[in-house]
């Protein structure tokens, strides 16, 4: 076995479990809007760290000289 075949399973269990997530949403506004919520709860405070950390990086290295 390869190792990039782990790539294409990782892509299949996570197109299998989104689609199984979206199965059991309830489209009712009030479901979506919670669902969103919590799915911008999850992701977005540890992307703004992580810019601000790369930021603060790429401030103090002096790439252009």
């Amino acid at each position: 076995m390869e190792l990039y075949a782990g790539i294409s399973i990782f892509f299949v269990l996570s197109g299998f479990l989104i689609a199984y997530r979206y199965d059991t949403i309830k489209l009712f506004k009030k479901d979506y809007w919670h669902f969103l919520f919590n799915r911008f709860a999850r992701l977005y405070p540890l992307y703004l760290v992580l810019l601000i950390v790369t930021f603060l990086v790429i401030k103090n290295e002096d790439w252009f000289t």
